[in-house]
């Protein structure tokens, strides 16, 4: 029971993160592609993809932290196969996005995000199917001890992408002034 309990607020808590992310990004994003290295040539389709991808944010967050709950259940088999459809879902949508309905990188954005989605969207029904797990209002009350535990598991992790993405930002800006 409390594994579910903890799960159910780590989905609401990644939903709510990727909402915040949104509400963050979209109104600084001329600023955020800056520091981002984007020059003046690729700035319009960075900033298309980039804001595709922040409306997806917190179905990608999500899906990504159920992902890693499957895994952390034993059955990494069931995360792969969530993995794996995600990533068919997004090669046969980029070229029908891409191509067909002439959206360009926007397309590919878009093709990503709903791939996430599909794949989230499993790893809820697996849940229900094979966990008996539900999803309920009253779960949206995190409660401290489970939050505790997500922070103290998912901190290291945070903070290893965090430094990841500030080494390949400065990359980025060495290389657009430099070549």
């Amino acid at each position: 029971e409390r594994v579910k309990k903890a799960s159910s607020v780590n989905f609401y808590l990644s939903l709510f993160t990727g909402v915040i992310f949104i509400l963050i990004s979209v109104p600084f994003m001329p600023q955020i592609l800056q520091v981002l290295g984007v020059g003046v040539e690729t700035a319009g389709p960075t900033r298309d993809y980039v804001l595709a991808y922040t409306f997806g944010a917190p179905f990608i967050i999500a899906n990504f932290n159920l992902g890693q709950t499957v895994r952390g259940e034993g059955a990494s088999k069931e995360s792969l196969i969530g993995m794996i459809i995600s990533v068919a879902v997004n090669m046969i949508l980029d070229p029908v996005f891409i191509f067909v309905f002439g959206w360009g990188i926007k397309g590919a954005a878009w093709a990503t995000v709903i791939g996430q989605v599909v794949s989230g969207v499993l790893v809820i029904v697996y849940f229900w199917k094979f966990r008996n797990m539900y999803l309920t209002g009253a779960m949206l009350k995190p409660k401290m001890p489970y939050l505790k535990a997500i922070i103290s598991l998912g901190l290291a992790s945070c903070i290893n992408q965090i430094a990841m993405a500030i080494v390949q930002i400065v990359l980025n800006n060495i290389l657009r002034h430099y070549g």
